[in-house]
């Protein structure tokens, strides 16, 4: 589990829980939100084009929250990969200064 949520990952955490249709409660325990918090981040991405509310309290991704869902999923996958590759690198790495101490001896 992750330590630190920037402001990328709550958007997408959000958008993630609303992306069927969702009321305030739902996405405020799916996303893992406080109630004040959620509020805040709610009206920003209703500003942004994000997400909107219709008339029974339900709240649904428009285009541009699709978009975003969409971009953020690729991000979060290439960044895991770009993660998993830098520690085989650091791992062969590791191994080479192994070998070089062998080499001193």
């Amino acid at each position: 589990m992750r330590k630190y949520r920037g402001k990328i990952e709550i958007v997408y955490d959000i958008l993630l829980a609303a992306s069927k249709g969702a009321r305030k409660t739902h996405i405020m325990y799916k996303a893992n939100l406080s109630y004040k918090l959620l509020v805040n981040y709610l009206e920003e991405m209703m500003k942004a084009n994000l997400v909107f509310s219709n008339d029974d309290g339900m709240y649904t991704l428009t285009e541009d929250g699709e978009e975003f869902l969409s971009k953020a999923k690729l991000f979060f996958h290439l960044q895991e990969r770009v993660r998993t590759e830098t520690d085989k690198m650091n791992n062969e790495k590791k191994d080479l200064k192994q070998m070089l101490l062998f080499l001193d001896e």
